[in-house]
C-alpha cells in the first residue's frame, strides 16, 4: 500500500543513515545509496503538506463507492457482508485496507450476477469510483517524482 510503504522507506532510511560509515566504505555502491536516499527523502518532502490531506480524500472517495455500491447490492436482493460495508476503524491504514477489501468483494459479487444489467452498471461504477481514488493517489506520486 502506497501510504504505508512511505513510512516504511522512510524508517528504512534513518537504519541506513544510522549505520553509514562514511570514513570506512566510499565506494560507488555507498555513493549510490546515498543518492538514492537524498532522492527518497526530497520527493517525500515534496508531497508531505499535501500526503494527509490526499489520503483523507481518496478514503473519502473509496468510502462512498462502497458505500454505493453496497446499496445497489441490496436493492437487488443480494446480501452483503457485514464486512463489506465497512467499518469505522480507529486506525486509518486499517480502515483504508477495509475499504479496499470491501469494494474486491463487492466486484466479485457483481461479476456472478455480470448478465444483469444493474450489475453492469454497479462495476461501472465500482470502476469509476477506483478510477477516482488513483487519480487522488496519483497527484502525489507526480509530486513525488516532479521533485
Amino acid at each position: 500500500m502506497f501510504y504505508e510503504l512511505i513510512g516504511v522507506l522512510l524508517g528504512e532510511a534513518a537504519l541506513s543513515l544510522q549505520s553509514d560509515r562514511r570514513g570506512e566504505i566510499d565506494d560507488e555502491r555507498a555513493a549510490r545509496e546515498r543518492r538514492q536516499l537524498t532522492a527518497l527523502l526530497r520527493r517525500v518532502s515534496a508531497i508531505w503538506p499535501d500526503l494527509f490531506r490526499v489520503f483523507d480524500e481518496e478514503c473519502s472517495i473509496l468510502g462512498e463507492t462502497l458505500r454505493l455500491a453496497s446499496e445497489a447490492a441490496r436493492a437487488n436482493g443480494l446480501a452483503v457482508a457485514e464486512s463489506t460495508s465497512g467499518s469505522a476503524s480507529r486506525d486509518p491504514f486499517a480502515r483504508y485496507r477495509e475499504l479496499l477489501l470491501g469494494i474486491d468483494e463487492l466486484v466479485l459479487l457483481f461479476h456472478e450476477q455480470g448478465h444483469e444489467a444493474w450489475a453492469e452498471d454497479a462495476l461501472r461504477d465500482l470502476r469509476r469510483g477506483l478510477a477516482d481514488a488513483a487519480e487522488a493517489q496519483g497527484r502525489l506520486v507526480d509530486g513525488m517524482l516532479a521533485a
